[in-house]
C-alpha cells in the first residue's frame, strides 16, 4: 500500500473547488416538442415502484444509507402505493358492473388528493359492483399497508420535507425508527396484490368489449 500523500489530496480538493468557478456550458435535458403539447411516455406507478425496492434492497445489503437514500426509498414506496390506488381506482370506474362498460363521459375522473385511506375506501366501494374481480386477493393487507403509511405521513410531506414545511420545523427529539425489510416485504406485497387488481379489471373491460362485439354482429 502506498504513503498517503496529504499534499497531492490537498492539491485535488483545492482543484476540486476551484473547478466550482469556471463556467461550462450547460446541457439541455428537456425537448418539448414544438406543438407545446406533449406527453412523459412512462410507466409510473411500475416506476416509483422499481426505484424504491432498488433503494430498499441497497439499504439492506448496507451499500446504502438510511440517513441519505432511506428517506428517497420511503417516499418513493408511499408515492408507488398513492399512484397504484388512483390508477386501480380510475380502471374500476370503466366498468358499470362486470358485464357492462361505462360510457368515456360516464367515467368519472380521479382528483387530487395525497391521504391514502379514503382513496382505498373509494377503491372498495367501487369494486362491490363487480363482487368476483379481485375476490380471494390480500386486500386486508394492503389495507394495513396504507392505514400505517398514513398514521405516519398523511399528507405526503413527512418524507418530502425536513420539516412539514420549509423552512424547517423545530424538530421532534425522539426519531422515527424504520424497519426497511419489513418495508420492502409489503411494497413487494402489495404491489403483487394491486397490480393482479388492476389487470383484472383492464382485462375485464376488453372482454365487455369484445362481447359487446359480437353481439352487435348479430
Amino acid at each position: 500500500m502506498l504513503p498517503f500523500d496529504g499534499a497531492e489530496e490537498e492539491r485535488r480538493i483545492i482543484d476540486e473547488y476551484n473547478d466550482r468557478f469556471k463556467p461550462r456550458p450547460y446541457r439541455q435535458v428537456f425537448y418539448p416538442p414544438s406543438s407545446g403539447r406533449w406527453r412523459v411516455d412512462a410507466l409510473f406507478p411500475e416506476g416509483f415502484f422499481e426505484a424504491s425496492r432498488i433503494l430498499l434492497n441497497g439499504l439492506i445489503d448496507g451499500s446504502l444509507r438510511e440517513s441519505i437514500e432511506g428517506v428517497a426509498a420511503i417516499f418513493l414506496a408511499r408515492h408507488f402505493l398513492e399512484l397504484m390506488l388512483k390508477y386501480t381506482l380510475y380502471h374500476s370506474r370503466w366498468l358499470l358492473d362486470e358485464t357492462h362498460n361505462a360510457k368515456s363521459e360516464e367515467i368519472e375522473v380521479v382528483g387530487t388528493g395525497h391521504k391514502l385511506t379514503p382513496w382505498w375506501t373509494l377503491l372498495r366501494g367501487e369494486l362491490k359492483k363487480t363482487p368476483t374481480i379481485g375476490k380471494g386477493l390480500d386486500f386486508e393487507f394492503v389495507e394495513q399497508f396504507v392505514v400505517e403509511f398514513d398514521s405516519v405521513d398523511p399528507k405526503n410531506v413527512v418524507f418530502r420535507y425536513p420539516g412539514h414545511q420549509l423552512p424547517v420545523e423545530e424538530l421532534a427529539s425522539e426519531e422515527l425508527k424504520v424497519s426497511y425489510g419489513a418495508l420492502l416485504y409489503n411494497l413487494e406485497r402489495v404491489n403483487a396484490v394491486m397490480t393482479s387488481l388492476d389487470s383484472a379489471l383492464v382485462e375485464q373491460f376488453g372482454l365487455n368489449i369484445d362481447w359487446q362485439s359480437e353481439l352487435d354482429g348479430y
